[in-house]
Formats: structure tokens, C-alpha cells, sequence
């Protein structure tokens, strides 16, 4: 298979989905991660619901989350994506994905970028069902085509700089990048700047989303 013919699946050691359970819920231990908490880019675990040693054992029973491990929202809404960053335990509630990126084929940094790009958040939403819940299936999850992606040196330089990004934005709650606009666009000390060919692969990824959380 090319490289140009490559879906998730194929970059992925393995894409499992959550426990169809609701866990059993306290007031401290483990965050258990809901859609609500699935950010554009990073976890939000303010409020995050916790469940206890017993239960994370149980919902992690298919696999444990591990630093630079993806998690994707299917349903309400569908579409966000976070990197789990050293030092988070988390487990998977309901309605969520659990992605581990192959890091010999791709960047874990970059793809969560990527999978949030406009052009690859128009490919899976458009598979979504349901009458009034609206989801998006395992199998359309696990054959996302992955189009115009960069090699993978590329990727992580693009990962490293988008990642340093959203630290920024964790620390100081600033504004939107630069690079999530156009060419040659003005910074806010009024200095231009310009997307790279790794960077303007992602479209834009994180151009809607004013303090690095986006909807969810």
C-alpha cells in the first residue's frame, strides 16, 4: 500500500473503543474521560468526573492510555481530538476512542493536528448516523483516508511546534496562532510570518478555536 493510500488504521498500532458502561463515579482517583472533556488538541480536565483503582482496571482492561496516545469523541459531538501528555492516568468513558499512533510511520503531535484539520474533520463527520444522537462508526473511524501527509520528519518538526503552541496557550490563555490563518500573516507585534509545507498541510486545524479548546 503507498503511502498516498494510507488510512488510520494503517498508522495506528491499534484504535479500541470504549467500555459501553457507565462507570461508577467518586469524588477523587482517576479522571475518567467523557466527550466533554476531549479539547482540540489537549485533555480538559476541569470538572473532570474520577473513578476509583477497581474501575480504572476495569475500563482500561482493553488498554491502558499511555503519554502521546490519541483520544477521539464519536458522539456528542463527534470530531475532537487529544494527545494524553506525560504524567495523565486517564481511562475512557463513554462515547470515546482510544488511538495509539505508530511512531515509526507517524508523529502522535501531528496527527492529532492533522485529524483536527478542516479537510479531515469534513471526512469523518460526513460518515456520521443517527437519528438524533448523532456518531461515527468504528469501522469509518478505522478507514479515515489520510491524504497529503507530509514525511515523517516534517511531521514532528510540525508536531513540535503546534505542541509548543498549545503549552503557550495553557499557560497564558492567548490568543489564535499565527499559522492557523494565511501566508503571510501579521503576528501581534506586527512582524509576518509563514506557514510551513508540513504546517499548511493541517489547513488550519486549530484556526476555530479561540483559547485552544474549541467545542466539547
Amino acid at each position: 500500500m503507498s503511502e498516498s493510500e494510507k488510512n488510520l488504521d494503517d498508522v495506528c498500532e491499534f484504535i479500541v473503543d470504549c467500555l459501553h458502561a457507565t462507570a461508577p463515579v467518586q469524588e477523587d482517583g482517576f479522571p475518567l474521560i467523557r466527550t466533554p472533556n476531549i479539547g482540540r488538541g489537549r485533555l480538559l480536565l476541569d470538572g473532570v468526573y474520577r473513578v476509583s483503582e477497581d474501575t480504572y482496571d476495569e475500563w482500561t482492561r482493553r488498554a491502558k492510555p499511555e503519554a502521546d496516545d490519541l483520544i477521539l469523541a464519536r458522539e456528542a459531538p463527534a470530531g475532537n481530538v487529544a494527545i494524553v501528555k506525560n504524567g495523565q492516568t486517564v481511562c475512557l468513558g463513554q462515547r470515546t476512542v482510544h488511538l495509539r499512533p505508530d511512531t515509526r510511520q507517524v508523529d502522535p503531535d501531528f496527527l492529532c493536528y492533522y485529524l483536527l484539520a478542516p479537510q479531515q474533520q469534513g471526512l469523518l463527520l460526513a460518515a456520521e448516523t443517527g437519528a438524533t444522537a448523532k456518531h461515527v462508526n468504528m469501522k469509518d473511524i478505522r478507514r479515515l483516508p489520510l491524504r497529503n501527509m507530509p514525511n515523517i520528519e516534517n511531521q514532528r518538526r510540525a508536531g513540535r511546534f503546534l505542541a509548543t503552541y498549545d503549552d503557550i496557550i495553557e499557560i497564558t490563555g492567548d490568543g489564535l496562532p499565527c499559522w492557523s490563518r494565511r501566508r503571510g500573516c501579521s503576528t501581534r507585534n506586527g512582524s509576518s510570518t509563514s506557514a510551513s509545507p508540513a504546517t499548511n498541510t493541517l489547513q488550519s486545524s486549530t484556526a476555530y478555536r479561540k483559547d485552544g479548546r474549541g467545542r466539547g
